[in-house]
C-alpha cells in the first residue's frame, strides 16, 4: 500500500493582505506567510533612514570620485596642450633662426 501526501495551502490572508498565485500578498507594515507579522513604523522608518543614508553616501562617494577623475584628466589634457605649445615655439624658433 503506498500512500500520498497532499499538501494543503489555505487561500486565507489576514490584516487586508490578499492571495495571488500561491501565496499572500501584504499591505504595508505586515509580513510573513499569511500577513500574521506586524512590522511597527520604527522598523520601516530605520530601513527607509538606514538605506537613504546609505544612497546619499554612495552618491557623494560616486560624485567625488567623478570630480577626481575629471581633475586628472584636466591635468593631463592641459600636460599634453602644454607640451604642444613647448614643440610649436621650439619649431617656430628653428624656423626663425634657419
Amino acid at each position: 500500500m503506498s500512500s500520498t501526501s497532499v499538501t494543503v495551502i489555505p487561500s486565507v490572508c489576514f490584516n487586508e493582505g490578499y492571495f495571488v498565485d500561491g501565496s499572500c500578498n501584504c499591505p504595508s507594515g505586515f509580513g510573513g506567510s499569511y500577513c500574521t507579522q506586524k512590522f511597527g513604523k520604527s522598523y520601516f522608518l530605520f530601513f527607509n533612514v538606514y538605506y537613504s543614508f546609505t544612497f546619499v553616501k554612495i552618491l557623494n562617494y560616486v560624485t567625488e570620485l567623478f570630480v577626481k577623475i575629471m581633475e586628472f584628466v584636466l591635468f593631463e589634457v592641459q600636460k599634453d596642450l602644454m607640451n604642444l605649445f613647448v614643440f610649436v615655439f621650439m619649431v617656430h624658433q628653428v624656423i626663425i633662426v634657419n
